[in-house]
């Protein structure tokens, strides 16, 4: 009885840690989509105010996958994000320097749009007592098994960080575009 139990509780705190990161339902891989709709916005429209918002908040034009495209119909381009460190604790294990990478990429349609984050990646140092060492990993593997080690825990938390991290950023991304304010300098230079 104390094994089902506890094998029960290891399976939900297994599969729990990464509710809030939203799946594609056919290739299980973290993905954010969302449609958004631009009243009286044409397609050129939405595209140059998102390729405007893509160029100054991202900061990643130099690794670009499409940028200028002729029918205006996709921008797909590369973003980043520093995620908090993870420590282990009395024995000097942690995980340092982690960077989230991810594909961001909009599509476009006559008064709407379709943003879809995917593609994500980390990069991180394994630190131990005894060495660092560079790693890379996919979002949905975590952090990799570091010997006798399991990152389970640091990724639980590490999971919790990139929601609120894409969602806000989704979140601007449709502010910035259905808004653009425009500011207007009266300086005659």
């Amino acid at each position: 009885m104390k094994t089902i139990i506890i094998s029960l509780l290891l399976l939900t705190t297994l599969t729990g840690f990464c509710q809030d990161i939203p799946r594609d339902p056919d290739s299980g891989k973290f993905k954010f989509e969302q449609v958004i709709q631009g009243e009286n916005l044409s397609k050129e429209e939405l595209y140059e105010r998102s390729k405007n918002w893509i160029i100054g908040t991202l900061k990643s034009s130099d690794n670009m996958v499409q940028l200028d495209d002729e029918d205006k119909d996709a921008i797909i381009a590369t973003g980043n994000a520093i995620l908090s460190d993870q420590n282990y604790g009395w024995w000097g294990s942690a995980y340092r320097n982690i960077i989230l990478n991810f594909k961001f990429k909009t599509y476009f349609k006559e008064n709407r749009l379709k943003v879809i984050v995917d593609n994500f990646s980390i990069h991180y140092d394994f630190i131990s007592a005894s060495s660092s060492q560079a790693r890379n990993s996919t979002l949905e593997e975590g952090f990799q098994k570091e010997g006798y080690i399991k990152g389970d825990k640091k990724t639980a938390k590490m999971y919790e960080e990139v929601d609120p991290i894409i969602t806000a950023l989704i979140s601007d991304f449709k502010k910035s575009v259905l808004n653009e304010i425009q500011e207007v300098n009266d300086d005659d230079w």
